[in-house]
């Protein structure tokens, strides 16, 4: 399925689909020295220019990394047998850098995730998801079982071990106050994680047993008071106070494949959609869905308007589309993608809606007339 060439061409690495196995065959022997056994057919296969290393995408989302200067192929120390956890999806191609001990992965998911890739440390440290603190100073993000702190004027870096309940890190949210941040582990732990101190208090336990790679948010602050909503596997989304910490409502979703929520902008509606098609606005006090709008395609995103009276979604079918609950009208489509559409959002001053697809395009739409304003590809695909 792929065969890649080490620099120095004396050594050939392809996969064989059936096998579900990577082979590495030395020219000059005339014979196959390693052979890397994974965990589903293995795809893209790279080589570092001056490490005895190679890795492979391995079946679907995971990647692995293996030593080749040593006779056993099992060998789990230092770039023996690390596997690197992280995409949502299938990993489409990977490259080691030239120079720097750094693996760079991209999947459909839309992800492009560096890894470090040094004898000292973990590989399993990809960057993931990233949340900006409210005052816009700061950003966070996550890699594997550490959560980085960026300070954006001074340039200062803190580095936060999540420690034995958090292994790797699905997706992060600041809390409203800006002095701790909420950490979401693919285990379904909720941590949350002190800003100064990294002192980390699990906080509750979210199922995501079958559903947790599915949603591009899974944990969202609520606009304006102190509460987060957490998508879990049981196809409910669970609305808790971050100061108590008590569940104050649980939303169950009629669909049992829901992808995308989002709070209204005075944080008293939900909009949530999935692979039905249906949208559905939820009025969270009453705990009620009090409109459906019906799509024909799996919606994959969703944003309210900064009043409050319109939802952009997108969707499966190259398209996404605004819908005025005012006038409860038809679907307005913003027309111009050719690929599967995974983000939108709007604009603070309404004037304007962002989105991206699985080619990499990139485009801005003026939310009055539906014309697209301005079109951008990103190099590397799918954004």
């Amino acid at each position: 399925r792929s065969l890649k060439w080490d620099l120095g061409g004396q050594r050939l690495a392809y996969s064989r689909a059936r096998h579900q196995t990577v082979e590495v065959w030395d020219v000059d022997r005339g014979a196959v020295t390693h052979q890397f056994q994974g965990k589903g057919t293995a795809g893209h296969i790279a080589w570092h220019d001056t490490l005895p290393i190679l890795a492979f995408a391995d079946g679907n989302k995971e990647v692995q990394v293996r030593r080749t200067d040593q006779t056993d192929a099992d060998d789990r120390s230092e770039y023996g047998g690390a596997t690197l956890r992280g995409h949502l999806m299938r990993v489409t191609s990977l490259d080691f850098h030239p120079k720097l001990e750094l693996i760079a992965t991209s999947g459909i998911d839309g992800y492009v995730k560096l890894w470090d890739a040094t004898p000292s440390r973990d590989l399993a440290f990809g960057f993931g998801t990233v949340d900006w603190a409210s005052q816009g100073k700061r950003y966070a993000t996550c890699r594997g079982s550490e959560l980085v702190i960026h300070d954006v004027a001074s340039a200062e870096m803190r580095v936060h071990k999540l420690g034995q309940h958090i292994q790797s890190a699905m997706d992060i949210c600041w809390n409203s106050d800006d002095e701790s941040i909420f950490v979401l582990g693919y285990n379904g732990v909720v941590l949350e994680v002190d800003v100064e101190d990294g002192q980390s208090t699990p906080i509750r336990t979210a199922d995501l047993s079958h559903r947790g790679f599915r949603f591009p948010n899974l944990i969202v602050r609520h606009p304006h008071r102190s509460q987060m909503a957490i998508a879990a596997s049981d196809d409910t989304i669970q609305i808790f106070d971050t100061k108590s910490k008590e569940t104050l409502q649980t939303l169950r979703c009629e669909s049992s494949g829901f992808f995308a929520f989002a709070w209204g902008p005075t944080g008293e509606k939900m909009a949530v959609c999935g692979d039905d098609g249906e949208l559905r606005i939820w009025d969270i006090a009453k705990g009620v869905v009090i409109a459906r709008k019906q799509s024909g395609t799996t919606l994959t995103s969703v944003d309210f308007s900064p009043d409050g009276s319109r939802i952009v979604t997108s969707g499966s079918n190259s398209g996404a589309a605004m819908w005025d609950m005012q006038e409860d009208s038809g679907w307005f489509p913003l027309s111009g993608h050719v690929d599967y559409v995974h983000s939108v959002d709007w604009s603070p001053d309404g004037r304007r809606v962002v989105s991206s697809d699985q080619s990499g395009s990139i485009r801005i739409w003026d939310t009055e007339t539906g014309q697209q304003t301005l079109g951008l590809q990103h190099p590397m695909g799918g954004v």
